[in-house]
């Protein structure tokens, strides 16, 4: 299911980090998902130009995150599994 995993940040941000590993996989921005657990992880999708989602599981109050690079909130890792699959 993923091409890429990656933790942490770089000493220069997310976005960044996202960047260079998207160019390292050869994939397009269109095609990619950062899926974080906090306001920091959809600042970062929306500066490198991708989508993002966010789980409720994480640090954050998932209601409280949002942007215009959401497009999921995930309940569990099921839900992650279910969505990545479906289609």
């Amino acid at each position: 299911l993923f091409d890429g995993f990656a933790c942490g940040a770089s000493m220069f941000g997310k976005a960044q980090h996202v960047r260079r590993l998207l160019k390292a996989l050869k994939v397009a921005h269109a095609q990619a998902v950062l899926i974080g657990d906090e306001s920091r992880d959809v600042d970062a999708a929306s500066t490198a130009g991708i989508h993002a989602a966010v789980v409720r599981w994480g640090y954050a109050d998932i209601d409280a995150l949002g942007g215009d690079a959401l497009i999921a909130r995930f309940d569990t890792p099921q839900d992650v599994v279910a969505t990545l699959t479906a289609g």
